[in-house]
């Protein structure tokens, strides 16, 4: 059997008045209650939850304070609306440290706390980490539960018994892209989304069954929460974040407690994720502060009193930050759900569970009272917004790689008094299929297919400013530089003060080479906290272009005395400046010298002079020595320039002399990958290997070889010596369609896990 209903009586017999009380907060993300046996989805395997839920407490109706992981959280470990926290996007926000989190008042009592968390999204840099003194985040993408439960175990195994302990598990699996594990992915009756939850939850069964065995459950509750749900398609809304239907908000919720109050109950009345935080810190036995949002549910389970809320509070700005389109606010009752937004909705959801008639027009009193409790609770709460934070390059691919858009400092207009100052959200359901697959498709390489599903979403849509910049990287990427650089013209006259989209314009500039416009826009952002620092790296390179090498250096090396410590890759790059003038002086003095001008030509590919390189390789090797590293030279910038014909026939033809050299082979080898010529290009892989020459990308290229003729073991074997001899590039393994074969297998996670180890 997959598994066998496990009764977790974690509080079995009365513990001591004195003995300590643990807590574990376990959060689902991505985890549609009614996708849970245990809330009456039959074709469920999910025995773990089930089994929880028959051991504990289950509440029907928790509602989530918004779709999006970050915020979520956020409520969850505050016991605060959003509206306090100000925390309203991934990547672009971070919970304040002035926000107390049950970590931080757990950990003043005495309790070792530790957090195993498995996404990008939920790193210690956002703000989540207070109060945790292990807060294990090693995860340069996301990872599987099997290993977030290992690590989570392994930190339980070293506890020191005599103390309490806090446990926050953070689990993602259902989260796209869903690549289930076996036996589940074989289950034809359950679709892939519900194999991910199947199994994740044969892996938190497995962390219990292990905790249990261990005595590490003794007097220990257990509080089991979803961060959001997931559209499915539901009211035209693939993912989350955009809409605040019961698809997305409606959670599975459940306490089993030590002292066994509540087993087996279920509760239909209305709860919120902001009730986390109270209900955990009654659990502990430790005194619940003033001023939160949520409430202690422990005295309404035992029957002391009614239930603490008549409605639950939800919200998202993702459209906002990331779509151009309005934020929106809901009150969800026990019998109504109201949504406020530019075209308000009322639902009987008791009647309507599905939300399929909007009743505004028929209650409009009951929609203005729902209102107006929604305007109150925002006066009250004083509007908090924190800070949009900027975010690099890398951070934008990693939360992309996530399937998240990335908002990059977007200025939004918050709506006040009931008005909206932007498009409402329902305006996106005919494009928004186009904007997740498009975004998919650009982090895939599969840029012809980005470009048209964008091009349609921007059609429909002109004002959509995360469409336009990915528009523009795909654009690039495929060569179009002119189309790409009208995109980001666009961009920032929709964010004029989003650095981000004013350093993709100065760099798609650069690459057109208009210098001196290039330059102008670095300068827009030279003190910015994120990009001031590459913004002046890129007025540098912009210089260079332009023949003023050494204004250039001038700038590198000022800039990296500026930066102190955090030098070394302006620095380097300053260094390569330097050895390019030393080389470009040295052919002005002898021009007819093959070696200096061979000499000039290797550093000005590496600084892409490409012009240069050309004027450097004109002569013809005195001998076929000196010919061969000339073509070498030469398939260097034909490559640089995405002429891939170009560059094979050179390297081909330096290989006839140069039939040892590590360069032209590695090259190469990407060429025949690039040209479906498998069998040439892992029998020159094998030759560097066998030599001991081969680095990091050898062993990465074999690996997607291998993977394409079907050897899926002896791929994730490569791939394996790749991350050991120093390949980080997790969002490439991630989303490399050479690879696609290989994350399908059951060792890939555990592939992922070294490379997280390897990066931290």
């Amino acid at each position: 059997m997959l598994g066998s209903l496990l009764l977790y009586a974690v509080g079995c017999g009365s513990p001591a008045p004195e003995a300590p009380r643990n807590v574990i907060l376990v959060t689902l993300d991505t985890t549609r209650a009614d996708h849970l046996g245990c809330y009456g989805h039959e074709l469920a395997v999910t025995p773990t939850l089930d089994s929880l839920s028959t051991a504990g407490a289950t509440f029907e109706w928790a509602i989530c304070t918004t779709p999006v992981t970050l915020p979520s959280h956020s409520t969850i470990l505050t016991g605060l609306s959003p509206l306090k926290h100000g925390v309203r996007d991934n990547g672009i926000f971070k919970l304040g440290p002035e926000f107390e989190t049950v970590a931080e008042r757990l950990l003043a009592a005495n309790y070792q706390t530790g957090a195993f968390v498995s996404a990008y999204v939920l790193e210690h840099e956002y703000g989540t980490a207070q109060g945790f003194t292990t807060y294990d985040d090693q995860v340069v993408v996301e990872r599987s539960a099997p290993i977030t439960t290992r690590h989570a175990m392994a930190w339980m195994e070293s506890l020191d018994r005599s103390r309490p302990y806090f446990l926050w598990l953070h689990l993602y699996d259902p989260h796209l892209p869903w690549i289930p594990p076996e036996p589940f992915a074989s289950m034809d009756h359950l679709d892939p989304y519900d194999q991910e939850v199947a199994g994740m939850d044969k892996s938190l069964g497995d962390f219990f069954r292990r905790a249990r065995s261990e005595g590490l459950l003794e007097n220990t509750s257990v509080l089991l929460v979803g961060d959001h749900g997931e559209g499915l398609g539901g009211h035209g809304e693939p993912q989350h974040g955009v809409f605040l239907y019961d698809d997305t908000i409606h959670v599975p919720f459940i306490v089993v407690d030590d002292k066994g109050r509540g087993r087996g109950q279920r509760f239909s009345p209305v709860v919120s994720t902001e009730d986390v935080m109270p209900t955990l810190l009654a659990l502990a036995g430790q005194p619940v502060p003033d001023g939160l949002d949520g409430h202690d549910l422990m005295p309404f389970v035992e029957g002391k009193e009614e239930a603490p809320r008549s409605y639950a509070y939800a919200e998202t700005y993702f459209p906002a930050y990331n779509f151009h389109h309005s934020q929106i606010f809901a009150l969800r009752s026990d019998r109504w759900k109201y949504i406020h937004a530019p075209e308000s909705e009322l639902y009987h959801v008791r009647r309507d569970p599905a939300e399929a008639t909007n009743l505004i027009a028929s209650y409009p009193d009951t929609a203005v009272a729902y209102n107006d409790r929604i305007r109150d609770l925002r006066g009250e709460a004083g509007m908090t917004e924190s800070e949009v934070q900027a975010i690099s390059g890398e951070e934008l691919e990693r939360l992309q790689s996530l399937g998240y858009l990335g908002g990059a400092g977007v200025e939004v207009e918050l709506a006040k008094d009931g008005e909206f100052n932007l498009p409402d959200p329902k305006e996106m359901i005919p494009f928004i299929d186009d904007f997740d697959q498009g975004i998919i498709a650009l982090t895939e390489q599969k840029y012809e297919e980005s470009v048209e599903r964008l091009g349609r979403v921007i059609e429909q849509h002109p004002e959509n400013l995360i469409a336009r910049m990915n528009l523009g990287k795909a654009l690039t990427r495929l060569g179009r530089l002119e189309e790409a650089r009208d995109q980001y013209v666009e961009a920032t006259l929709l964010a004029p003060n989003s650095a981000t989209c004013r350093n993709l314009l100065a760099e798609g500039l650069d690459a057109l080479g208009r210098y001196e416009e290039a330059i102008a826009e670095y300068e827009k952002i030279g003190d910015d906290p994120t990009y001031g620092n590459d913004a002046r790296q890129g007025i540098a390179l912009s210089l260079l272009h332009m023949g003023r090498a050494e204004d250039a250096l001038l700038t590198l090396r000022k800039l990296a005395d500026d930066v102190g410590g955090d030098a070394n890759n302006f620095s380097n790059l300053s260094d390569k400046v330097s050895s390019y003038i030393e080389a470009r002086d040295a052919v002005a003095a002898d021009p007819s010298d093959e070696r200096r001008r061979l000499r000039l030509a290797e550093v000005a590919i590496d600084l892409r002079l490409l012009g240069e390189a050309d004027r450097a390789l004109r002569f013809r090797g005195s001998t076929p020595t000196m010919e061969a590293m000339r073509r070498r030279a030469a398939g260097s910038v034909a490559g640089a320039r995405g002429d891939v014909a170009g560059a094979r026939r050179e390297f081909e033809a330096a290989l006839g002399t140069l039939r040892q050299d590590v360069y032209v082979r590695s090259h190469l080898i990407g060429i025949y990958l690039d040209a479906n010529e498998l069998d040439r290009a892992l029998e020159l892989a094998e030759e560097l290997i066998r030599t001991g020459q081969a680095d990091a990308v050898v062993y990465y290229n074999k690996a997607c070889a291998l993977s394409r003729q079907g050897r899926v073991d002896e791929a994730l074997d490569e791939l394996q010596r790749a991350v050991r001899r120093g390949y980080t590039d997790a969002v490439q393994i991630s989303r490399d369609p050479d690879l696609a074969p290989v994350r399908k297998s059951p060792r890939f996670p555990a592939l992922l896990e070294v490379l997280a180890d390897s990066s931290n």
